[in-house]
């Protein structure tokens, strides 16, 4: 699965993976800050157990969609890099 690796120095860093747009880690001063489960299956259909997700339109059961909204179950890209 694709991720985006964000280095801000060699100690600091954040990962998003391009499914669901979902930061899975941030390491500040080289010590992991966001938990992810180790029960999390990153296959690019169900959303990733963990992490920081983009929940969007609706957080909770809605009629209209899935759960959590349709954001941290879709693919997504990075659109351009700037240094």
């Amino acid at each position: 699965m694709s991720t985006v690796r964000i280095v801000r120095d060699l100690h600091n860093e954040a990962q998003v993976h391009l499914h669901g747009a979902t930061l899975t880690s941030w390491k500040v001063d080289n010590q992991e800050l966001s938990f992810v489960s180790k029960n999390a299956v990153f296959d690019g259909k169900k959303a990733i157990r963990g992490g920081i997700p983009i929940v969007f339109p609706n957080f909770g059961p809605w009629e209209l969609g899935p759960q959590h909204g349709f954001a941290r179950i879709s693919s997504w890209k990075a659109a351009d890099r700037k240094s």
